[in-house]
């Protein structure tokens, strides 16, 4: 399994956000966030993208519209079925607040990610 780079993972999820709009490639995922990768599980698809293959991000507000949407970029690009997809993008309603506590070991956060990271998040999308 480990050799596979199949399964769960060795790192535990920090942050999980479950049935996650995402318009390209076209589907609902949860959204889980680990300290070095981000995982997208769908129906049909699982995709494990590396922190470093993010290259941008945009945060992207549509006018008169009720949606913001998030593209990531990345490089390498991440296949589906004969489909190469250099972008994610993230569908959020624009009022959609997000509260969310991080599932880190506290003497890690408080060493490693001590100026980075606070224990618990609220954002207005």
């Amino acid at each position: 399994m480990s050799m596979a780079d199949v399964g769960a993972g060795g790192e535990d999820v920090v942050v999980t956000f479950d049935g996650i709009a995402i318009l390209t490639p076209r589907c609902r995922y949860n959204v889980e966030l680990h300290l070095s990768f981000l995982r997208l599980q769908g129906q049909a698809n699982d995709f494990k993208i590396q922190y470093s293959s993010v290259v941008r991000l945009f945060l992207l507000p549509k006018s008169n519209q009720p949606h913001t949407f998030v593209i990531v970029t990345l490089d390498p690009l991440i296949r589906k079925g004969q489909t190469l997809y250099p972008h994610i993008v993230l569908q959020f309603e624009t009022d959609y607040v997000v509260e969310s506590t991080l599932s880190v070991k506290e003497d890690l956060l408080n060493t490693k990610y001590k100026d980075k990271l606070e224990p618990t998040y609220k954002v207005n999308i």
